[in-house]
């Protein structure tokens, strides 16, 4: 692994009105020499070519608290793609005024009304005990992942039939008397790995402790399995700070109960899996309002896999009559800092089309991706309204010396619009490692 870092360029920042009348001038007027002040910067506009085309430098907006860019870049020689296209990429599209843009990736929050077990076949002969708190849960037992990699799969299968339920009465149901339903009419199994069997039990088997056994199971794999009420009041609930993270920061996340006002959790456990199946535990620590805090110091060097990172909470505990047990997982993403987009865009204009050139500074090799949207201000509501969208798309294969990414427009997509314009939701994405590396909510 090639690993080195660079502090990310400190260069002046400008005010957002530079933009805005820059492409109002580049809009109105083509051919000329001019220059536009805004804000605390100034953005030069020339005919250097006398073609009729207006060239200028225009600065990015100061990247805001919530934005995602960071201050050190990494440089790095692996990817979790074999290969890539280099052939560029350009191309704009209109956006409907009405679109629901959204900006800034918000945290995806989970609920969960279930729990599973890994218990070893002689458990399972013998009987595992669940913990139930509404009538009819659903059960299903498979092959455990260690089992199914060792090669077992529709021959381990614990067929419902064999199924035998034992209260806390010491009566003892058999499949027929305890399932409502099993097999195909749990629907679709194709969504389940092999050898899972599912079933419901019956309402009248009841709630609270009840005992799982398969007497007639042999041989010695390990199972899953997992219970399921999803009519339960109580639920678990997981949430990270946010959506978005770099390597090397702190994530954090928060577990707490969801209904069942009398519930309460008396332990907690979680993990953090990356994309390839590499595992961290996660301590999670009680806060005064009832909930669970836990964080990771997230190592992305340490996976570069495609695809989301998960947190797993597992929480047991009491309504004071009744145990429960409940888990739940949701995903974050984690982006290597490989580059950033630099703070002067040039923008050349002339009667038909608009050109951006972005710079990029890169300092790993690797496919890179630019894209954002024009807006304009709405000459009936005067409120700013997204118009076009632009992307653009080339491979750098020279580590620490970057590239740019172009990106032209035609500007009868601006003409139904007035100042002031700005570009929005702007992103530079990292195609080679599958991640986004800079997002700002307002680029130019």
């Amino acid at each position: 692994m090639s690993l080195s870092t660079t502090p990310s360029s400190i260069r002046p920042r400008f005010g957002l009105s530079s933009f805005t009348a820059a492409l109002a001038l580049l809009l109105l007027t083509a051919g000329a020499s001019a220059q536009t002040t805004g804000g605390t910067g100034t953005t030069d506009a020339t005919d250097a070519t006398g073609t009729g085309t207006v060239t200028q430098l225009v600065t990015l907006a100061p990247a805001a608290a919530d934005d995602f860019k960071s201050n050190v870049l990494i440089a790095t020689a692996e990817t979790p793609l074999a290969a890539v296209t280099t052939v560029p990429v350009v191309f704009h599209y209109a956006v409907a005024a009405d679109a629901h843009i959204e900006s800034k990736p918000a945290p995806h929050g989970a609920t969960g009304h279930h729990y599973d077990q890994i218990v070893t076949a002689d458990e399972l002969r013998q009987g595992v005990t669940l913990h139930t708190t509404v009538d009819q849960p659903i059960l299903w037992i498979q092959p455990s992942m260690a089992s199914r990699v060792a090669g077992g799969g529709a021959e381990l299968v614990v067929a419902p039939e064999t199924w035998v339920i034992r209260r806390t009465d010491g009566s003892e149901l058999s499949a027929g008397e305890a399932l409502e339903w099993s097999g195909a009419e749990a629907g679709n199994l194709d969504v389940f790995p092999e050898g899972t069997s599912i079933a419901r039990l019956k309402s009248t088997v009841g709630q609270g402790p009840l005992v799982l056994a398969a007497p007639s199971l042999s041989g010695d794999a390990s199972y899953q399995v997992h219970v399921d009420e999803p009519s339960s009041a109580v639920g678990l609930h997981l949430v990270a700070a946010k959506a978005e993270h770099f390597h090397d920061e702190v994530a954090t996340f928060t577990a707490r109960l969801v209904g069942g006002t009398a519930a309460s959790i008396t332990s907690m456990a979680g993990h953090v899996f990356s994309p390839s199946g590499d595992v961290w535990p996660v301590q999670f620590l009680r806060e005064r309002d009832g909930s669970f805090t836990g964080s990771h110091r997230i190592d992305a060097l340490a996976d570069l896999a495609p695809g989301p990172w998960t947190v797993h909470a597992s929480a047991k505990g009491t309504d004071g009559t009744t145990v429960f047990e409940r888990q739940v997982h949701t995903g974050f993403q984690v982006s290597l800092p490989t580059a950033e987009l630099l703070n002067t865009v040039e923008v050349s204009t002339d009667a038909t089309t608009s050109t951006f050139r972005f710079g990029v500074n890169a300092a790993a090799e690797g496919r890179y991706h630019v894209e954002g949207v024009i807006y304009g201000t709405s000459p009936t509501t005067g409120a700013l309204v997204p118009a076009i969208a632009i992307q653009s798309a080339d491979y750098f294969d020279q580590p620490g010396a970057g590239g740019v990414l172009e990106a032209t427009v035609s500007l009868c997509g601006l003409a139904h619009l007035t100042p002031p314009f700005e570009i929005r939701d702007l992103r530079l994405m990292d195609q080679s490692r599958l991640s986004v590396v800079q997002r700002q909510r307002v680029g130019l």
